[in-house]
């Protein structure tokens, strides 16, 4: 893995978390246009596993680069 997998993967989970937010707050506080179950698998939990992923990534980047 290199350093440009790493920040795709950044930059996958700041636009989904940027889209989840506004459709949390859209549908919580104006109109509610989404079926909750459909926000929640089109949404909330590719957003959550994007960070997982991303975060795991980034730890095994900083385990592997460490000098032994």
């Amino acid at each position: 893995m290199n350093i440009s997998e790493l920040e795709s993967w950044k930059i996958t989970a700041i636009i989904l978390g940027i889209i989840a937010i506004v459709i949390f707050t859209v549908q919580r506080s104006s109109y509610m246009f989404l079926d909750p179950v459909f926000e929640l698998c089109i949404f909330y939990i590719p957003t959550m596993m994007s960070v997982v992923v991303y975060f795991y990534l980034r730890k095994k980047l900083v385990v592997s680069t460490i000098p032994t």
